[in-house]
C-alpha cells in the first residue's frame, strides 16, 4: 500500500526514523508521541525492525523527561515489538531498561539486564552503543563497590573510544575510573584520571553540558584536596560559563559545593557559609545521596571555622543519620571529627565522650572492611583517645581504662617509630625546599631550576611519608585473618599496574599460586611493592619481563617473584630489607627505602621470611617463604 503521490510506507518511515536520529532529542514532548504513533503503526504492517527502531527512541525521550516508571511500564505492553525485532536494537533496548531500573533504584534488575544487552551487543564489535553500554555498566558496578570488574568493564570502553577518536566517551570512562581510584582512596592517581577527562573534554565539542559540568566539578574538587586553589578555581569559573540559568537544581549542586569547598580553603569562611547555605534547599529536595554528604560536611565545616558551635551542634545532630545512611566509612568520619571539634569549643565533655565512641567504632570499621588507614587523621585520633581515656579514667572505669591504654601504647609506638626511623631522612628535603626557597625569595624572579628542586624535594618527602604510614599499618590491631588466593591478590595487583606495565612495553607471566591464611589487604600490599620494584628499576635496555611462580615444600609454600632489571650488588644485599635503605651508586636516588622493609614486615607478619637472589645487571628473583597452615 503506497500513499497518493508519495513514497512506501517503509520508505517514508524509514527517512522520518533518520530526521529523528538528527533532532537529537530536543523536543522531548513532541517526540514521545510521534515514535509512539510511528511504531504503532509500524506494528500493524509487521514491519519489526522499524517498529523496534522508532521504540528504542520512544523509551529513551521517556527515560530523559523523567518518566522512568511509565517507559518500563510501556516495555512490557510492547513485548511483541521486542520479540520479533533485531538483535541490535533489543540490545538497546535491553540497556535503556537497565538504566531505567538502576534508576529506581531496582538494582539487581538493572544488573542483570546490563549483562543481557552486552552479551547481545558485543557480538557486533563494531558497533558504537557497546561501549556506552559497558560504560553504564562500569557505573553501576562501583555504586555496587565491585571496583575490581567495574575496572576491567570501563578500561575496555575506554580503549575502544581512544582507537577510533571518541573523546567525549574517553572523557566519560576516564572519569569513571577516576571514581574507582577516588572510592580506594588513591587520590594522586584519581587526580590523574579526572585530568584527563578534562584535557579529553577539551577536545570534544560534542560532550552535553551537564556531562561537562559534572567531570569538571569533580575534578575541581580534586584539586582541592590537593590545595590547588588557582588551577580549581580557574575550572569552577568554566562550570560557571556553561550555566544558562535552565539547570536542574540537582546540577547545581556539585559546582556550588566545589565553590565553598574553595572559598573554605581561601579561609574566607563567611562566604563559604552564605554559599552553601543557599544551596540547602537544592540539597535537601535532591536524588544524589553522594552530593548530599558533601554538601553536609562543607556546611558544618562552615559552622566550625565560623566557630558558631551551638548552631553547628545543632545541625549536626540533625544531620548524622543522613551521612550514616549514605554508607560512606570516610564521610562519615570527617563528619564526626568537625562535630567532635566543636562538641570540645564548647567544652561538653559527656557528648565528646559519646561522639569519641562513634569515631572509634567508624575507625575500627575502615580498618576491617577496607584496611584504609586514616592518615590525615593521625594525630587527632590519637587526642582523641587520649582524652577518651582520661575522662574514662575520672569515672573509675579501669577495665576501659586499661584497654584504651594498650591501645594508645600501640599507637604511639608507631608515632616513636615515626620519629626514630624518619627524622634525619625527612631533614634531607625539607633542608632543600627551605634554601631553594630563600634563593627565589632573595633573586625576586622566577627560576624554573629552582622551582624543579623544590618540586622533587616535595615529591620526595610525600612519597617517602606515604611508604612510612604503609609500614606504620603492618601489624596495627584489629585485623582479621582469612583464606587467601594469592592469585586472586596478585591478579588484582596486576590489574592496578596495567598502565604502566604496558607503558615500559613489559611482560608479567603468573603461575597458579598457594592458597594461604593470612591479610588479603598486607598480602596486596606487599605484591603492590614488589611490582614497582621491578617496574621501578627496569633495565634502560629492555623491557621488563616479571615472571611469578610457587613451589610446595613439606612445612612451606615458596613464592618466586622474579625480573630482568638492574639487579643488586653483593654488597647491597644485606640491607635491602631494612628501612631507609636505597642501596648505594646510582639507586640511592630512586625510592624512599621503605616499600621492601615494608615486604619484610609483611612475612614476618605471617609468620614467613623473604630474601633475594640477584646479580647486578641480569635482574632479581625475590623469594616469600610462607609456613603452611595458620599463621
Amino acid at each position: 500500500m503506497e500513499q497518493f503521490g508519495g513514497p512506501a510506507p517503509r520508505e517514508r518511515l524509514t527517512g522520518f526514523l533518520r530526521e529523528l536520529d538528527r533532532l537529537q532529542f530536543k523536543d522531548i514532548p513532541w517526540i514521545i508521541s510521534e515514535t509512539l504513533r510511528c511504531t504503532k503503526e509500524c506494528m500493524a504492517m509487521e514491519y519489526w525492525d522499524l517498529a523496534l527502531a522508532f521504540f528504542v527512541i520512544h523509551i529513551h525521550a521517556l527515560r530523559i523527561n523523567g518518566e522512568y516508571t511509565h517507559a518500563l511500564t510501556t516495555i512490557k505492553e510492547f513485548d511483541v515489538v521486542i520479540k520479533n525485532g533485531e538483535d541490535k536494537e533489543r540490545g538497546e533496548l535491553l540497556h535503556a531498561k537497565a538504566v531505567l531500573y538502576r534508576r529506581i533504584g531496582e538494582l539487581d534488575k538493572a544488573l542483570r539486564c546490563f549483562r543481557e544487552s552486552l552479551a547481545i551487543l558485543e557480538k557486533f564489535p563494531d558497533y558504537d552503543a557497546v561501549n556506552v553500554v559497558r560504560m553504564n555498566f562500569g557505573t553501576l558496578l562501583i555504586n555496587r563497590k565491585n571496583y575490581h570488574a567495574a575496572y576491567k568493564v570501563l578500561f575496555s570502553a575506554y580503549q575502544s573510544f581512544e582507537e577510533v577518536g571518541e573523546m567525549r566517551g574517553c572523557a566519560m570512562c576516564c572519569c569513571n575510573i577516576g571514581s574507582i581510584y577516588r572510592e580506594l582512596g588513591d587520590y594522586e592517581k584519581a587526580l590523574e584520571y579526572f585530568s584527563m577527562a578534562s584535557g579529553f573534554l577539551d577536545q570534544s565539542d560534542e560532550c552535553p553540558r551537564h556531562i561537562s559540568m559534572k567531570i569538571r566539578a569533580e575534578h575541581a574538587r580534586l584539586l582541592l584536596k590537593f590545595n590547588y586553589l588557582k588551577k580549581a578555581g580557574g575550572i569552577l569559573r568554566e562550570i560557571d560559563n556553561l550555566f544558562t540559568g535552565k539547570e536542574s537544581s540537582e546540577l547545581l549542586v556539585l559546582p556550588r559545593v566545589a565553590m565553598a569547598e574553595l572559598l573554605l580553603k581561601k579561609r574566607q569562611f563567611a562566604d563559604a557559609f552564605e554559599c552553601i547555605s543557599d544551596l540547602f534547599p537544592e540539597v535537601e529536595q535532591g536524588q544524589n545521596a553522594r552530593h548530599k554528604v558533601f554538601a553536609i560536611i562543607t556546611k558544618t565545616e562552615c559552622f566550625y571555622h565560623l566557630e558558631r558551635y551551638e548552631e553547628g551542634v545543632a545541625f549536626a545532630k540533625e544531620m548524622f543519620e543522613s551521612i550514616r545512611d549514605s554508607g560512606s566509612l570516610r564521610s562519615e568520619k570527617e563528619f564526626l571529627l568537625l562535630w567532635f571539634k566543636m562538641l570540645k569549643g564548647m567544652n561538653l565533655k559527656d557528648e565528646m565522650l559519646e561522639v569519641s565512641h562513634k569515631i572509634i567504632d567508624v575507625d575500627a570499621a575502615l580498618e576491617k572492611d577496607s584496611n584504609t588507614f586514616n592518615r590525615n587523621n593521625l594525630k587527632v585520633l590519637a587526642e582523641i583517645m587520649d582524652f577518651q581515656v582520661k575522662l574514662e579514667t575520672e569515672r573509675a572505669l579501669v577495665d576501659e581504662k586499661e584497654k584504651m591504654n594498650h591501645y594508645l601504647e600501640e599507637r604511639n609506638k608507631d608515632l616513636d617509630d615515626f620519629v626514630s626511623i624518619a627524622a634525619h631522612d625527612l631533614k634531607s628535603p625539607i633542608r632543600t625546599i627551605h634554601s631553594f626557597a630563600k634563593l627565589l625569595e632573595k633573586k625576586k624572579e622566577y627560576n624554573p631550576e629552582y622551582l624543579a628542586f623544590i618540586l622533587e624535594a616535595s615529591s620526595q618527602m610525600q612519597g617517602m611519608l606515604e611508604n612510612l604510614l604503609d609500614y606504620a599499618r603492618v601489624g596495627a590491631s584489629g585485623r582479621e585473618n582469612e583464606e587467601v588466593n594469592l592469585s586472586d591478590v596478585l591478579h588484582e595487583v596486576m590489574l592496578f599496574s596495567y598502565y604502566e606495565i604496558k607503558k615500559k612495553e613489559g611482560d608479567m607471566t603468573v603461575s597458579e599460586l598457594p592458597i594461604l591464611f593470612g591479610d588479603f589487604s598486607l598480602l596486596k600490599l606487599l605484591f603492590q611493592n614488589l611490582l614497582q620494584n621491578s617496574i621501578k628499576f627496569s633495565s634502560e635496555h629492555r623491557s621488563p619481563v616479571i615472571e611469578v611462580y610457587s613451589e610446595e615444600f613439606e612445612d612451606f609454600n615458596r613464592v618466586y617473584f622474579k625480573d630482568n632489571g638492574k639487579g643488586i650488588s653483593e654488597k647491597d644485599k644485606e640491607g635491602i630489607f631494612k628501612a631507609f635503605s636505597r642501596g648505594s651508586g646510582r639507586e640511592r636516588t630512586e625510592g624512599s627505602g621503605i616499600g621492601l622493609a615494608t615486604c619484610a614486615k609483611i612475612m614476618k607478619y605471617h609468620g614467613g621470611g623473604i630474601s633475594v637472589q640477584s646479580e647486578l645487571g641480569k635482574g632479581s628473583t625475590f623469594i616469600l617463604d610462607f609456613p603452611k597452615g595458620v599463621s
